[in-house]
């Protein structure tokens, strides 16, 4: 099997940086956006990551929209999706599940844990 690629989604430079770096480091082949606008562009350019780690509160289109429509885009509807959130409370966790992600990474996050979930989804 070939190198897997991400798709990380986030309007934080130093989100997409260390997420960058950190699966870079474990072979991943990453591409990072500067928010949701960007993200649709990018999916409706190339084909479908191996993996989506996107923000959940970003200015323009949010992580919940983001995660909708890659539901109803073929190739997207089992795709690995993650969403970074400063808070983890209740309603919001009920949300990005209905929404349709696979899971959800609270910041400040340990890049190891990360990158140790990542692997146990992305196989």
């Amino acid at each position: 099997m070939g190198q897997k690629s991400v798709l990380i989604v986030d309007d934080s430079a130093v989100s997409r940086m260390v997420l960058g770096r950190a699966l870079t480091e474990q072979g991943y082949h990453v591409c990072a956006v500067n928010g949701g606008n960007e993200a649709l562009d990018w999916i409706d350019r190339h084909p479908p990551a191996d993996l989506v780690i996107t923000d959940l509160h970003m200015p323009d289109v949010d992580g919940l929209h983001l995660i909708r429509y890659l539901r109803a885009r073929r190739g997207y509807t089992t795709l690995p999706i993650f969403v970074l959130t400063a808070g983890a409370e209740d309603q919001e966790k009920q949300q990005v599940r209905e929404a349709g992600a696979t899971g959800w990474i609270v910041k400040p996050f340990d890049t190891a844990k990360l990158v140790n979930a990542i692997e146990r989804v992305a196989q």
